[in-house]
């Protein structure tokens, strides 16, 4: 659950910042699919649900902003887990059903 919580929490603070959002059923795929570039090329700890957190990730002095996609993929379920609600007719689009699934290769 905590896992759910904090990848909708980062998901949510990112859409509010970029684009003035807090209602779910006014994402659109295209915000995700932006989001999922952030998280490649930023990774996800350049975004927390605090400045106190963020500062002491000290992101930036990290080389390793980007994320492997096994860990983009989880974000990824996890935020197909929650657009339940389209299903439960609470919103009307899905905006995660036209974004293509992330298969990570295998070692």
């Amino acid at each position: 659950m905590k896992s759910y919580e904090q990848t909708l929490t980062l998901f949510r603070n990112y859409t509010v910042r970029d684009f003035k959002i807090k209602d779910a059923g006014k994402v659109k795929s295209s915000y995700i699919q932006q989001y999922i570039k952030y998280l490649r090329e930023r990774g996800k700890d350049t975004a927390s649900s605090s400045d106190k957190v963020l500062n002491n990730n000290y992101p930036k002095r990290r080389e390793d902003y980007q994320k492997p996609d096994t860990t983009i993929a989880n974000c990824s379920k996890n935020m197909k887990v929650f657009y339940f609600l389209k299903a439960e007719r609470e919103i009307t689009v899905n905006p995660i059903d036209t974004i293509e699934q992330i298969k990570p290769k295998r070692k």
